[in-house]
């Protein structure tokens, strides 16, 4: 039986304000490692519940943990980048990474694109987006923000 949710991308708009959103990406542009504790709290907190509801009405993937040490991080990638040229997908070195996201950052709307399936979804400034990480997505505006994974045993 064929799983529905291999071309899907689950988005939640405006999940912070614009100011949020510039301080996200100034902490990240400077390489900052500390937000705000009140900003640190909502992003990590807003990434688990994305995470948390995207799975239970979606993926429905064994996820064992979100967001790694290190995550989330930056990701600027040029026009025509995709999430497999960033390393952002999952390959043999990244096995467990069941779920792809990101936190758009920039100042204008971007797009994301799953080529296979012929979807686009826009990447508006403060939402996030979810997509399995064994699909390849294309940004052909380029991207600006923050990515991150949940994780779990590697598929069988």
């Amino acid at each position: 039986m064929p799983n529905p949710s291999v071309h899907t991308v689950v988005s939640a708009a405006r999940c912070f304000t614009a100011e949020e959103v510039a301080e996200l990406g100034r902490a990240a542009a400077d390489g900052e490692d500390r937000l705000d504790p009140a900003l640190d709290g909502k992003l990590l907190g807003t990434i688990q519940q994305l995470i948390i509801e995207a799975n239970t009405q979606c993926f429905h993937f064994d996820l064992r943990y979100a967001v790694e040490v290190g995550e989330p991080a930056r990701l600027v990638l040029d026009e025509g980048a995709s999430s497999r040229d960033a390393g952002l997908g999952m390959d043999s070195q990244h096995s467990t990474r069941k779920l792809t996201g990101l936190v758009g950052l920039g100042t204008s709307t971007a797009r994301l694109v799953l080529p296979a399936a012929d979807k686009v979804v826009e990447v508006f400034p403060g939402s996030c987006h979810l997509w399995p990480s064994y699909v390849d997505v294309v940004f052909p505006d380029g991207i600006h923000g923050l990515s991150f994974h949940a994780f779990g045993p590697a598929f069988r």
